[in-house]
């Protein structure tokens, strides 16, 4: 379910996540139509069973008809597996292996749709070949890391910083809150290696980045999709809507991302250091599946319940 009190305590960011959804649920598609959902994976993440990715899906493409986007981060992850002291050519093949099992899973979610319609409102963006290329996410990855290294404003003398996009407004500890976020997420991986959270910070930086800059990321992509589509068939339109999966990202102005726990450190991210992006235009929310049930190894999906009249429905439970 939608957990409004973790939503509302994270704050501006969070709180416009929880608005930009209650618009998307109760003032109908005219008000919802550019608005995306954003669907957050993490690779060895026993969470993300492919019966909860599949009801996950099915929520979010019933209550957002602008379209869906999966963040399947297994280029970020090789620094994850770094920070262990796996090399280079290691981390990417460990990365390689378990981002194609958490896409296959997202796959027989996206499956389990309904109808082409809703399938086709689903989109996995591949991160070498979608998002590393896109100039706007090299930018934003700059300054996420100078945020990180406090070299993007002015020291008020007693270690914080002022960012630039917020003169007067001195704020502290980013690094230490992105360094305690990669501790959690390389704590749950079992690996007998020593932690270097430095080389494991990037990780988060680099998905920071990327939803800094969905919509120009999503544009330059499918502008490369119609590209491609064009110079194969001359019915290019009719390929390239296939191609696309969910939208022209250039016209969605608004995006909400939505992970199974509370991540404070995106919030700040958002509020203090992004440019291309502000809660106004990106929030996050908590969204929590409400049970899961497994049949003969089947997943059965059941009917969204309804929340009270005006509040938030809650996703699609696996009864």
């Amino acid at each position: 379910m939608v957990d409004e009190s973790v939503a509302a305590s994270g704050g501006a960011c969070c709180s416009s996540g929880l608005a930009l959804l209650k618009r998307a649920c109760c003032a109908g598609e005219q008000a919802a139509a550019n608005i995306k959902c954003v669907v957050g994976c993490s690779l060895e993440n026993g969470y993300f069973s492919a019966g909860r990715l599949a009801a996950l899906l099915a929520w979010a493409v019933e209550h957002f008809p602008a379209g869906v986007v999966v963040m399947l981060p297994d280029g970020p992850a090789e620094h994850t597996y770094r920070a262990f002291g796996y090399s280079l050519e290691k981390s990417r093949a460990k990365s390689d292996r378990h981002g194609r099992n958490l896409y296959n899973k997202i796959r027989r979610g996206v499956d389990a749709l309904p109808d082409q319609k809703s399938r086709g409102r689903v989109r996995v963006l591949d991160w070498r070949r979608e998002v590393e290329p896109c100039g706007a996410y090299a930018e934003a990855l700059t300054r996420a890391r100078a945020a990180y290294n406090g070299t993007d404003g002015a020291d008020d003398g007693a270690g914080n910083r002022t960012p630039g996009g917020a003169p007067g407004r001195v704020v502290g500890g980013f690094k230490a809150e992105v360094n305690a976020a990669t501790a959690q997420v390389v704590g749950r991986i079992s690996n007998p290696m020593p932690i270097d959270a430095g080389v494991g910070a990037e990780c988060l930086l680099m998905e920071l980045a990327f939803l800094e800059c969905l919509a120009p990321i999503i544009a330059q992509a499918n502008a490369k999709a119609r590209a491609e589509a064009g110079a194969k068939t001359e019915d290019s339109a009719g390929a390239s809507d296939a191609a696309e999966g969910g939208g022209d990202g250039g016209a969605v102005d608004h995006f909400v991302f939505v992970y199974h726990k509370p991540w404070p450190v995106f919030c700040r991210f958002v509020e203090e250091y992004a440019r291309l992006a502000s809660p106004a235009t990106l929030g996050f929310l908590c969204v929590r599946e409400e049970a899961v049930k497994e049949e003969a190894g089947a997943v059965v999906l059941g009917a969204a319940k309804e929340a009270a009249e005006g509040a938030l429905p809650t996703p699609a439970a696996i009864e």
